[in-house]
């Protein structure tokens, strides 16, 4: 029986050190609308010990409301698992930083999905609509973007404006594919 431990503890060991996924490493991914325009992405892992949370009580329930002293998206309540840490979209020459404070598990599973966002031309710019939820806490997102600036227009957890991203297929863009997978 001891020998079937230690082998076991070696297996599992060498699995968890060999694992191309480590605790709190940030995540890098990109998602290409065009040939010249990227959206990039980083998120990471939420160590609760590095912020301050805020409760408040639900009916018999301690449900968390604030970090940092900032109202957060993307848990019903609960502690978040990820942090969405950056945001940049890349147009020809432009790097343009998006606004994503406040913004808690974006996604279910490892990478984001290519419908998740929504890249609209306007007068002069662009709008990016994104839509991020881990199955429970969802909500939307949406920045306007001119030239090297952007601002976040909207960020909602109402479901009225869920299901209208949901169900708006104007302005989608098809051909978006989610490459360069990257881990750091």
């Amino acid at each position: 029986m001891g020998k079937t431990f230690i082998f076991f503890s070696f297996l599992c060991i060498c699995f968890l050190t060999d694992s191309s996924y480590t605790y709190g490493q940030s995540r890098k991914y990109e998602v290409v609308f065009k040939k010249n325009i990227s959206l990039y992405i980083e998120i990471s892992d939420f160590d609760s010990t590095k912020h301050v949370i805020s409760r408040k009580m639900i009916f018999d329930w301690s449900a968390i409301y604030k970090i940092d002293n900032q109202l957060i998206f993307g848990t019903d309540w609960g502690m978040p698992f990820t942090k969405l840490d950056k945001m940049v979209l890349k147009i020809n020459k432009y790097k343009v930083k998006l606004d994503v404070s406040s913004m808690y598990n974006p996604w279910i599973g490892d990478t984001p999905l290519q419908q998740q966002f929504k890249l609209t031309p306007t007068e002069g710019g662009y709008f990016l609509k994104g839509f991020f939820s881990d199955g429970a806490g969802a909500y939307v997102a949406e920045w306007k973007i001119i030239n090297d600036l952007s601002v976040r227009t909207s960020i909602s957890s109402d479901e009225v404006e869920i299901m209208k991203f949901i169900n708006h297929k104007k302005g989608m863009v098809k051909q978006a594919v989610l490459i360069n997978t990257k881990n750091e």
